[in-house]
């Protein structure tokens, strides 16, 4: 099960993940999202911590996309990248996501490696 903490800073909130994040977690992030998101004002920013996350999958990487789009209609920022673990953006790269989150930087290797895999979770032959 995964940790999760809110705190307030001087420019907004810091959402922080700790620990391997399942489905079964799904609902608890999205309920903190959600509420952070409301308590959030515009021009303000989440910044959101995944240094602590060891593994996650694709609904925590919807979650996120989902929280952008809603934060962006707000005028809310949301920064995913200062502080964002090798787990969750090797999740993002290996899922195909990669499009949502512009500044993730890719080495040459892993961006031909998606230009090769162009439907997420497909593997070369053709298998799921």
């Amino acid at each position: 099960m995964a940790d999760i903490s809110v705190e307030a800073t001087p420019r907004g909130f810091r959402i922080a993940f700790a620990g391997d994040i399942s489905l079964r977690d799904a609902g608890r992030i999205f309920a903190e999202f959600h509420e952070t998101l409301h308590r959030a004002e515009r021009e303000q920013t989440i910044q959101v911590d995944t240094r602590g996350v060891t593994s996650t999958g694709l609904p925590f990487v919807q979650i996120l996309v989902i929280l952008d789009r809603e934060a962006f209609s707000r005028g809310i920022r949301v920064d995913f990248m200062s502080l964002m673990s090798s787990a969750v953006k090797e999740a993002i790269i290996d899922l195909g996501c990669h499009h949502y989150f512009p500044d993730l930087a890719c080495s040459e290797e892993e961006f031909s490696r998606l230009e090769r895999a162009p439907l997420a979770g497909m593997s070369q032959e053709g298998g799921a």
